[in-house]
């Protein structure tokens, strides 16, 4: 994997740790927190905001903020809202694979703990419909 800028990697940290704590279920927080942290696409936005950061702080300096600085730092604010899109589909995703696929899981975890983790993230995926309906999952998965 090619090196990353720090202020990038310390974003996607961040994004995966604010939506992992959003789910009480040790299961699915666990599963959201890794699925964030190794979610390439989420990583080149990450990535890309780090270098229009970089980008508009040339364009700060003694006498203020020029035009150049506002045009990116507009590009900035995009990609901050595309990273947190990013990090909820990846949160949603990991949802969908549990509600799915967390009746195979028994071989680690009880039933009990399945069901109650298939409970909140569809609770989670009722809540968050934008993003479900943008990922196309099915009304079933959804809620």
């Amino acid at each position: 994997m090619a090196r990353r800028h720090p202020r990038s990697r310390r974003r996607q940290t961040h994004l995966e740790s604010d939506l992992a704590t959003e789910f009480d279920a040790t299961v699915l927080h666990n599963k959201v927190y890794e699925d964030i942290g190794g979610d390439d696409e989420l990583a080149k936005y990450c990535d890309a905001l780090a270098a229009a950061e970089d980008a508009r702080d040339i364009h700060e300096g003694p006498d203020g903020r020029s035009e150049r600085w506002e045009s990116m730092d507009d590009a900035c604010q995009r990609f901050e809202a595309e990273s947190r899109r990013r990090a909820r589909e990846v949160a949603a995703e990991a949802c969908a694979t549990i509600i799915d696929e967390g009746d195979e899981w028994t071989d680690v975890w009880d039933d009990a703990d399945i069901e109650e983790t298939q409970q909140e993230a569809r609770e989670w995926l009722a809540e968050n419909t934008e993003t479900a309906d943008r990922l196309g999952l099915p009304e079933e998965v959804d809620g």
